[in-house]
């Protein structure tokens, strides 16, 4: 419900580094406000690129790797260190693949804690805030696999599929019906209209 005579306000555009470096790098080569705003990917106005622009030493200081690139906050963490390392044992654990290793929250969190601990930290506790913020952070984001899909078992699924081929061979391929092929007997079917 809309009270009379105000406005709706606009929803808040989250900018990326990536984008704040490049207004700085743009107005410190001296080209104008409004050629700066048709070049930037996404359209923001004069007012936040003059608010941007107050902490533009910040922005040249920033490092100019991917990571850094995409993220919309300045804030590393309180721990800068051990969250690099927990992100390098993430893509560690991420590349053996999903299906042998579950990465859940309560493995970031023992990972997390030990890591810590060889490094020192006291006064680390990975509570679950600590661990969403590392994720956001970090741009993570997890799909876990549930009921059958997650219980299917892809080792008997793939001996299958071969015995299948192994048979088919058998046959003439104009003589294989392929199963993806729903308009055979889409015809088929009567009009409920």
């Amino acid at each position: 419900m809309m009270v009379a005579g105000r406005r709706r306000r606009r929803p808040r555009q989250e900018i990326s580094i990536g984008v704040k470096k490049q207004i700085v790098r743009l107005r410190d080569a001296g080209i104008s406000w409004p050629v700066v705003l048709r070049l930037l990917p996404m359209p923001i106005t004069k007012d936040s690129g003059r608010r941007i622009m107050q902490s533009a030493a910040r922005y040249r200081a920033m490092s100019n790797d991917p990571h850094t690139l995409e993220r919309t906050t300045c804030r590393e963490g309180k721990w800068p260190k051990l969250y690099a390392r927990l992100y390098k044992w993430y893509l560690a654990v991420y590349s053996l693949g999903h299906r042998r290793i579950p990465i859940t929250t309560a493995l970031i969190k023992e990972a997390a804690s030990m890591i810590a601990a060889r490094l020192s930290i006291n006064g680390f506790a990975a509570s679950n805030g600590h661990v969403r913020g590392f994720l956001k952070r970090y741009d993570i984001c997890n799909v876990a696999m549930h009921g059958q899909a997650g219980a299917a078992n892809l080792v008997a699924a793939t001996a299958a599929v071969e015995d299948i081929r192994r048979r088919l061979e058998a046959y003439p391929p104009d003589r294989r019906y392929n199963m993806d092929e729903t308009g055979l007997l889409y015809r088929c079917l009567p009009s409920w209209s």
